[in-house]
């Protein structure tokens, strides 16, 4: 979708974070200076797409900001009036890792205050309206978050990895090598007791 490429940031580098971080700073200083309440909604806004381990954590940590940090730092501003949306498209939060994970992540967040919707598809962003098959939203603080896995690297047979991660045992070595351990995005746990597979969960 070329309009969402073109009007939303993304998180999978560090320059584009610190753009993402530069955008939210203008954006509320432009909220304390205007008294038209619909922009300054706009402008407070945030929805977040993607309901993997980057999004939920990304949704998580500005749900933070506003309920400890924004309002001493913009005093004249209502937080009361900014809304966190995190935008899905599956039945459910971190759809490759575990049933309990999933609901425990969506309960800490609505805790939290933060909008889920699950089941939802982005469908156009102009930068002030997102566009979905459930509710559009206002908001000129798009955060692509879908689609983030981690490089596979080379060397390494075929059928040691599925669905672009490296099957792990409990102890997070690739299957069918001794010597090599993967964690994070990158590692797909697969055994008897769980032959979907999930990423490896630290506990």
């Amino acid at each position: 979708m070329e309009d969402v490429e073109e009007n939303s940031m993304s998180m999978k580098t560090v320059p584009e974070v610190l753009n993402l971080r530069s955008l939210m700073l203008q954006n509320f200083e432009s909220a304390s200076l205007t008294n038209d309440l619909l922009i300054r909604e706009i402008l407070m806004n945030f929805v977040i797409v993607g309901g993997g381990p980057t999004g939920v954590e990304l949704a998580g940590a500005l749900a933070e900001l506003k309920n400890h940090v924004l309002p001493n730092d913009y005093p004249d501003l209502d937080f009361r009036r900014m809304s966190i949306h995190l935008v899905e498209a599956a039945d459910r939060l971190l759809p490759p890792m575990s049933a309990k994970a999933s609901v425990n992540s969506l309960n800490y967040l609505k805790d939290m205050g933060v909008q889920v919707w699950l089941n939802t598809q982005v469908k156009a962003y102009d930068g002030e309206t997102v566009k979905t098959n459930q509710k559009n939203l206002i908001s000129s603080n798009m955060i692509w978050a879908a689609g983030v896995s981690g490089k596979l690297m080379k060397g390494l047979a075929e059928d040691s990895f599925e669905r672009g991660r490296y099957l792990v045992n409990g102890s997070n070595q690739i299957i069918g090598q001794e010597s090599v351990y993967v964690i994070g995005d990158i590692a797909l746990m697969k055994n008897a007791d769980n032959p979907k597979g999930h990423p490896m969960e630290l506990k």
